[in-house]
């Protein structure tokens, strides 16, 4: 159906053991024209990450960002409040099934009733028409091979204050990849090998 007609040997290899576990991504470039090599745990639980980040916020101190970033302590406080409340009310809407991109899929992935993705396993699913495969995770290695570049910002000081504090959380381990035949060498699933031109629309 997609991936050259590999759907099923992808979903076997994702679904093996402990490749449940493991994805590698070799040679995507991102927005930035920049190129790395990563390994992801798929079966990470990004909630998880959310509970253990709300936790470690309270002992980073105020003092470190000053001094990181420059910016007014009254400042960083009110960052870090607004910090922990966004990841409270993400724990709120996952106990009241509420979606979350992070980690569900929306009602608006649905195309005339038909789910838009088709789930593979755990943090991977496929897009039905075009062949894009989606890759969700907690970063585990990465290698840069081209450092990418990224334009001139001119960013408010409360949100460089929360930059530098999600720096140093759990979620900041996070990561979500669109992999098409464009942006990508292979993808390294257990034993098996899938190459970049792998990744096709549904014919």
């Amino acid at each position: 159906m997609l991936v050259n007609g590999n759907l099923d040997v992808l979903r076997a290899a994702l679904n093996e053991e402990f490749s449940q576990e493991a994805i590698m991504i070799r040679g995507y470039q991102d927005s930035h024209d920049g190129v790395q090599n990563v390994i992801l745990n798929t079966a990470a639980s990004y909630l998880d990450l959310v509970r253990q980040s709300i936790a470690f916020m309270r002992f980073i101190p105020t003092a470190e960002i000053v001094e990181q970033t420059g910016i007014d302590a009254e400042i960083c406080e009110q960052a870090r409040a607004e910090l922990v409340a966004s990841m409270k009310n993400t724990l709120a809407k996952a106990e009241t099934g509420e979606s979350n991109d992070a980690y569900t899929h929306s009602a608006a992935n649905k195309a005339n009733g038909k789910d838009t993705y088709k789930s593979l396993s755990h943090g991977v699913k496929l897009h039905r028409e075009t062949g894009t495969l989606h890759v969700t995770g907690m970063l585990v290695d990465r290698q840069v091979v081209v450092e990418p570049t990224y334009p001139p910002t001119n960013k408010r000081a409360k949100t460089v204050a929360k930059d530098a504090f999600k720096k140093r959380l759990p979620t900041s381990k996070w990561r979500q990849y669109k992999l098409t035949s464009t942006n990508v060498e292979a993808v390294v699933i257990g034993e098996q090998t899938f190459e970049g031109d792998a990744f096709t629309s549904e014919s």
